[in-house]
Protein backbone atom coordinates (compact mmCIF):
# COMPACT_ATOMS: atom_id res chain seq x y z
CA UNK A 1 0.00 0.00 0.00
CA UNK A 2 2.75 2.62 1.09
CA UNK A 3 4.17 1.79 -2.70
CA UNK A 4 1.35 2.68 -4.46
CA UNK A 5 0.64 5.98 -2.17
CA UNK A 6 4.61 7.01 -2.99
CA UNK A 7 3.82 6.16 -7.32
CA UNK A 8 0.60 8.42 -6.39
CA UNK A 9 2.44 11.34 -4.73
CA UNK A 10 5.31 11.32 -7.50
CA UNK A 11 2.86 11.45 -10.44
CA UNK A 12 2.73 14.95 -12.51
CA UNK A 13 -0.43 16.20 -11.68
CA UNK A 14 -2.37 16.25 -14.66
CA UNK A 15 -2.35 12.22 -14.23
CA UNK A 16 -2.86 12.11 -10.78
CA UNK A 17 -6.07 14.32 -11.80
CA UNK A 18 -6.53 11.63 -14.45
CA UNK A 19 -6.29 8.90 -12.14
CA UNK A 20 -8.61 10.60 -9.19
CA UNK A 21 -11.27 10.92 -12.14
CA UNK A 22 -11.28 7.28 -12.97
CA UNK A 23 -11.01 5.88 -9.93
CA UNK A 24 -13.91 8.48 -8.39
CA UNK A 25 -15.93 7.31 -11.47
CA UNK A 26 -15.31 3.99 -10.61
CA UNK A 27 -16.28 4.14 -7.42
CA UNK A 28 -19.69 6.14 -7.84
CA UNK A 29 -20.44 3.42 -10.59
CA UNK A 30 -19.66 0.68 -8.07
CA UNK A 31 -21.70 2.91 -5.54
CA UNK A 32 -24.86 2.92 -7.60
CA UNK A 33 -24.86 -0.82 -8.59
CA UNK A 34 -24.34 -2.01 -5.45
CA UNK A 35 -25.73 -0.26 -2.88
CA UNK A 36 -28.62 -2.38 -2.52
CA UNK A 37 -26.43 -5.15 -1.36
CA UNK A 38 -26.65 -6.34 2.42
CA UNK A 39 -22.91 -6.50 2.20
CA UNK A 40 -22.37 -3.04 0.62
CA UNK A 41 -22.21 -0.95 4.26
CA UNK A 42 -19.33 -3.88 5.06
CA UNK A 43 -17.50 -3.29 2.44
CA UNK A 44 -17.55 0.84 2.54
CA UNK A 45 -16.57 0.51 6.18
CA UNK A 46 -13.97 -1.78 5.84
CA UNK A 47 -12.42 0.76 2.69
CA UNK A 48 -13.00 3.54 5.30
CA UNK A 49 -10.46 1.32 7.25
CA UNK A 50 -7.89 0.71 4.74
CA UNK A 51 -7.86 4.58 3.80
CA UNK A 52 -7.64 5.53 7.67
CA UNK A 53 -4.95 3.01 7.98
CA UNK A 54 -2.93 4.03 4.75
CA UNK A 55 -3.23 7.63 5.46
CA UNK A 56 -2.09 7.53 9.09
CA UNK A 57 0.81 5.14 8.49
CA UNK A 58 1.78 7.14 5.51
CA UNK A 59 1.93 10.64 7.11
CA UNK A 60 3.66 9.26 10.91
CA UNK A 61 4.89 5.81 10.58
CA UNK A 62 7.35 6.13 7.32
CA UNK A 63 8.65 9.68 8.43
CA UNK A 64 12.10 9.59 10.21
CA UNK A 65 12.17 11.59 14.16
CA UNK A 66 14.49 14.43 14.13
CA UNK A 67 12.42 17.31 12.69
CA UNK A 68 10.81 19.86 14.76
CA UNK A 69 9.46 22.60 12.09
CA UNK A 70 6.02 23.63 12.15
CA UNK A 71 4.25 26.94 10.21
CA UNK A 72 1.14 28.30 11.33
CA UNK A 73 0.64 30.62 8.69
CA UNK A 74 -2.08 29.80 6.39
CA UNK A 75 -1.76 29.39 2.80
CA UNK A 76 2.15 29.96 3.39
CA UNK A 77 3.32 26.97 0.62
CA UNK A 78 1.34 29.52 -2.03
CA UNK A 79 3.03 32.32 -0.84
CA UNK A 80 6.36 30.99 -0.79
CA UNK A 81 5.70 30.05 -4.92
CA UNK A 82 4.08 33.59 -5.38
CA UNK A 83 7.27 34.99 -3.90
CA UNK A 84 9.54 32.73 -6.45
CA UNK A 85 10.12 29.17 -3.94
CA UNK A 86 9.67 26.09 -5.01
CA UNK A 87 6.65 25.58 -7.39
CA UNK A 88 6.64 21.56 -6.04
CA UNK A 89 4.67 23.26 -3.11
CA UNK A 90 1.36 23.07 -5.42
CA UNK A 91 1.66 19.89 -6.04
CA UNK A 92 2.19 18.74 -2.77
CA UNK A 93 -0.90 20.97 -1.66
CA UNK A 94 -3.23 18.78 -4.01
CA UNK A 95 -1.92 16.02 -3.01
CA UNK A 96 -2.59 16.64 0.27
CA UNK A 97 -6.18 17.10 -1.67
CA UNK A 98 -5.81 14.18 -2.76
CA UNK A 99 -5.15 12.17 0.34
CA UNK A 100 -7.86 12.91 2.20
CA UNK A 101 -11.03 12.71 -1.17
CA UNK A 102 -11.40 8.91 -1.11
CA UNK A 103 -12.24 9.47 2.62
CA UNK A 104 -14.58 11.66 1.76
CA UNK A 105 -16.43 10.04 -0.99
CA UNK A 106 -16.62 6.49 1.17
CA UNK A 107 -17.99 8.43 4.54
CA UNK A 108 -21.14 10.70 2.53
CA UNK A 109 -21.73 6.78 1.15
CA UNK A 110 -21.60 4.91 4.55
CA UNK A 111 -24.02 8.48 5.93
CA UNK A 112 -25.60 9.89 3.41
CA UNK A 113 -27.68 11.12 6.29
CA UNK A 114 -24.83 13.32 8.44
CA UNK A 115 -24.49 16.77 7.28
CA UNK A 116 -21.39 17.76 5.35
CA UNK A 117 -20.85 20.28 8.08
CA UNK A 118 -19.88 17.82 10.66
CA UNK A 119 -18.52 15.18 8.69
CA UNK A 120 -16.05 17.78 6.82
CA UNK A 121 -15.21 19.21 10.66
CA UNK A 122 -14.36 14.77 11.00
CA UNK A 123 -11.75 15.50 8.43
CA UNK A 124 -10.47 18.51 10.26
CA UNK A 125 -9.54 16.80 12.87
CA UNK A 126 -8.15 14.15 11.45
CA UNK A 127 -5.58 16.16 9.85
CA UNK A 128 -5.33 18.11 12.64
CA UNK A 129 -4.33 15.24 14.85
CA UNK A 130 -1.86 13.83 12.05
CA UNK A 131 0.04 17.44 12.10
CA UNK A 132 0.13 18.13 16.05
CA UNK A 133 1.31 14.44 16.00
CA UNK A 134 4.08 15.45 13.59
CA UNK A 135 4.86 18.12 15.28
CA UNK A 136 4.85 16.79 18.84
CA UNK A 137 7.31 13.21 17.76
CA UNK A 138 9.14 15.46 15.26
CA UNK A 139 8.27 13.59 12.37
CA UNK A 140 8.66 16.21 9.51
CA UNK A 141 7.20 19.57 8.59
CA UNK A 142 3.84 20.41 11.01
CA UNK A 143 1.83 22.94 8.55
CA UNK A 144 -1.38 24.35 8.96
CA UNK A 145 -1.60 23.98 5.02
CA UNK A 146 -1.70 20.14 5.21
CA UNK A 147 -4.60 20.64 7.62
CA UNK A 148 -6.43 23.54 4.71
CA UNK A 149 -6.20 20.79 2.44
CA UNK A 150 -6.86 17.64 3.56
CA UNK A 151 -10.00 18.95 5.32
CA UNK A 152 -10.51 20.14 1.35
CA UNK A 153 -9.98 16.94 0.21
CA UNK A 154 -12.30 15.16 2.71
CA UNK A 155 -15.25 17.79 2.00
CA UNK A 156 -14.54 17.68 -2.34
CA UNK A 157 -15.42 13.66 -1.72
CA UNK A 158 -18.01 14.13 0.29
CA UNK A 159 -19.45 16.84 -1.82
CA UNK A 160 -18.88 15.03 -4.59
CA UNK A 161 -20.75 12.33 -3.07
CA UNK A 162 -23.75 14.10 -2.20
CA UNK A 163 -23.98 15.17 -5.34
CA UNK A 164 -24.49 12.18 -7.53
CA UNK A 165 -26.43 11.05 -5.17
CA UNK A 166 -28.71 14.47 -5.87
CA UNK A 167 -28.30 13.93 -9.47
CA UNK A 168 -28.88 9.53 -9.42
CA UNK A 169 -32.22 10.90 -7.17
CA UNK A 170 -33.57 13.48 -9.85
CA UNK A 171 -32.77 10.81 -12.55
CA UNK A 172 -34.23 8.21 -11.32
CA UNK A 173 -30.45 5.97 -12.05
CA UNK A 174 -30.09 4.86 -8.49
Amino acid sequence: MQSLFHWIYCLPLDQAVLWALCATSLFLWLRQRLEGQKWWRFVLMAALMVWLVAVVRTCLTTRTSGVFQWNLLPLKSYITVLQGGNPELVRSNFMNVLLFYPGGLVSASLWRRSKLWKLTGLFFLLSLLIELTQFVFCLGFAEIDDVIHNTLGGWLGLLTSKQFERLTQKTGAA
